[in-house]
């Protein structure tokens, strides 16, 4: 999966250092330190500019929380969820009601209002969208959204959330647990000045939080996006994490003072510095890493696969393309394993997602290690080796390090690219 807008999939590559205060230096004038931008609540149509979303899941519960009421009729399978949103300490629990008989969410009920009473919420619709998965099959999508009332300290304002069910193949076991994939599509709009141009801005809560305030998990942090037209492609538009410096003509500046409705300054900011590309072209040594299993063992690698071919497997949870290419991996490991195939899954989850993992990987027959940090895609390997997108996988040599094979080796590709590595182990 490939979520856009690129800066952050890249982010934690840059080292955003700041100089703001006394070194603003020349420019600092540019935007006067008292310029405080107020933007306004937008319901829906945000991510029609920044063209990309964070995911979230949501793991449904058999057992209903409790305290819900008036519940839909005719419900045969109901798995129970909840999002909640809103300012730290005035947070609000919208439940949900997810109808999945034989194991497939048909019906998705939203409380909008956040009180558990479901009289008169209504299912929402659906859509969807078939895909061609790496080995030629057919994966379906299925899409649907609800507007809740997001509490803020001005009043709730109605928010829209898109949520997303991919479809188990029916060759699958089907997961004992539901899960559906939610983001905001709601977020803040208005315009700022600088150095005497105005310029249009989009404030996106990309944490799925229902404010905006920047914080010390950076994969939560909002999205800031400015019209500005890029000189380089001519596309109109940049985005950054808020916090991050951004350029606008020839000077940096980064959202400081940002507040939880959204509200920011911008102070001159020096250019972050980029940490160069990873070279994983077959025959370059992979780099080699020491860290931590999500069952909190330690993994030193290469060390520990000598003897071995190793798929390094980066995916997550969450990424819909990594969970269509499982069946082909799964089938891989069954066939290669007992001739000295290993495959160490890099995972890309979020914070205190452990048990969630290892549940995931259970209920989908994934007997392999995987390295877990929590921390999304600032993943610690996943930026050793300078990874953008993901379903990513690597093919490595367990006593040399050397990479055997690349991101190429999807669906069709992965067998051969396996078989052809083991041979040559063998010479």
């Amino acid at each position: 999966m490939k979520p856009t807008p690129s800066f952050w999939k890249s982010s934690p590559r840059l080292l955003a250092t700041m100089a703001v205060g006394a070194a603003c230096l020349h420019f600092c004038a540019s935007v006067p330190a008292a310029d405080t931008f107020h933007l306004q609540w937008q319901s829906a149509g945000i991510h029609e500019k920044l063209s990309g979303y964070r995911p979230h899941v949501i793991v449904l519960k058999a057992e209903a929380p409790d305290g819900l009421k008036n519940l839909p009729a005719g419900l045969a399978a109901p798995q129970y969820g909840v999002i909640e949103l809103g300012p730290p300490g005035a947070a609000a629990k919208f439940s949900i009601i997810a109808d999945a008989p034989d194991g497939k969410i048909t019906h998705v009920y939203v409380d909008a209002d956040a009180k558990g009473d479901f009289k008169g919420v209504a299912e929402t619709a659906w859509t969807s969208r078939t895909f061609k998965r790496p080995d030629g099959t057919e994966s379906t999508t299925r899409f649907t959204d609800a507007t809740v009332n997001v509490p803020s300290a001005s009043g709730p304002h109605p928010g829209k959330l898109k949520f997303y069910v991919i479809e188990t193949p029916a060759t699958t076991a089907k997961p004992a647990a539901q899960r559906l994939i939610f983001y905001p599509d709601y977020g803040l709009a208005g315009e700022i000045n600088v150095a005497g141009q105005t310029y249009p801005v989009l404030l996106d809560d990309a944490g799925a939080l229902g404010h905006f305030r920047v914080g010390t998990n950076a994969a939560a942090n909002p999205i800031l996006w400015v019209g500005v037209t890029n000189a380089a492609n001519g596309r109109v538009g940049i985005s950054t994490p808020a916090g991050r410096p951004f350029q606008i003509n020839d000077h940096w500046y980064a959202v400081t003072n940002l507040t939880l409705d959204g509200s920011f300054q911008l102070a001159a900011a020096a250019k972050p510095i980029q940490a160069p590309e990873v070279d994983l072209s077959p025959g370059r040594k992979a780099p080699s890493f020491a860290a931590k299993l999500s069952n909190g063992k330690p993994v030193k690698f290469p060390g520990d696969y000598a003897g071995k071919v190793v798929l390094l497997d980066f995916w997550a949870t969450w990424c819909g393309p990594c969970i269509a290419e499982l069946p082909n991996v799964i089938k891989a490991y069954e066939k290669f394993h007992p001739q000295g195939l290993e495959i160490l899954g890099i995972s890309l989850d979020r914070e205190n997602w452990e048990t969630k993992l290892a549940d995931f990987t259970k209920e989908h027959k994934m007997p392999w290690a995987q390295v877990y940090d929590g921390k999304y895609w600032s993943a610690e390997v996943a930026q050793l080796y300078t990874i953008h997108a993901i379903p990513h996988m690597v093919l490595i040599d367990g006593d040399t390090g050397v990479i055997l094979a690349d991101k190429d080796i999807r669906g069709e590709a992965l067998a051969p690219a396996i078989e052809k590595a083991l041979a040559g182990k063998k010479k």
